[in-house]
């Protein structure tokens, strides 16, 4: 595992599974389908309640078209920079994205908890209770490697909550 001693720390979502891209293709395709098919009727007909019927029903599919396409394809990246105390978000579907600069919220502490899965999961809390979910280890060593990196760049606090209703703070050595 890369050393994060000089870097700036990167979380990002990871690469979405083919068929969910094809998936979410599908959804957008049906999307301007839709709105080509209701430009196509208004020059064909220039009937005003046929295009207000239209558009009544594009807006109510559209939405539900968009919200599904992103769903099965946007995929999110944090990079946080302690040195400048800047967080950047990166939302990103296929090659567009977005990129959102802004200060680092009150971080409060790295836990590490064991899901339902057996999975040990690196979050980062931040904002009392708001948490973002780092990486899923099979393993607990390794979670707690990368646990003990963010919590010794980040200088902040880590806590072990594998064990239900046993929580330990694990001491960080510099």
């Amino acid at each position: 595992m890369k050393d994060l001693e000089n870097d700036e720390i990167i979380i990002h979502q990871g690469k979405r599974h083919f068929l969910e891209i094809v998936l979410g293709s599908v959804f957008f395709a049906i999307f301007i389908y839709l709105v080509l098919e209701a430009i196509y009727l208004w020059f064909e007909y220039q009937n005003f309640d046929l295009f207000l019927l239209l558009t009544i029903n594009l807006l109510v599919s559209s939405g539900f078209l968009l919200v599904m396409g992103l769903t099965f394809t946007l995929t999110k990246s944090i990079i946080i920079n302690p040195s400048s105390e800047k967080l950047i978000s990166i939302y990103s579907v296929g090659v567009f994205s977005k990129r959102i600069e802004s200060k680092i919220p009150e971080l409060n502490y790295i836990s590490i908890f064991k899901n339902a899965k057996d999975e040990f999961e690196v979050n980062l809390w931040y904002e009392k209770n708001k948490h973002y979910k780092m990486y899923v280890f099979e393993k607990f060593g390794e979670a707690l490697v990368l646990g003990k990196q963010l919590s010794k760049r980040l200088k902040i606090d880590l806590l072990n909550a594998t064990k239900k209703g046993n929580f330990e703070w694990i001491e960080i050595e510099d």
